[in-house]
């Protein structure tokens, strides 16, 4: 079972991934992508583009940085 969920955030190309823990909610959850997936739907927006730029698309949080992935241990 999972006891915490981490999810990586990407602030500029030249930075290191920062990394954000929350508790792994196991009265809720029982697959580490549900819970990513609702996480990921909270903080961040997905973006066909950014400027016109489509090498530029994902899911970008309101300060602008890039949610990369999560990581459940």
């Amino acid at each position: 079972m999972y006891t915490k969920i981490i999810v990586f955030i990407l602030a500029c190309t030249n930075c290191e991934l920062t990394k954000i823990t929350y508790p792994f909610n196991t009265n809720k959850y029982i697959f580490c992508s549900d819970m990513a997936n609702e996480i990921r739907t909270n903080i961040a927006t997905y973006k066909e583009h950014i400027n016109g730029d489509y090498n530029l698309q994902g899911w970008y949080t309101k300060q602008g940085h890039l949610f990369v992935g999560v990581k459940c241990e």
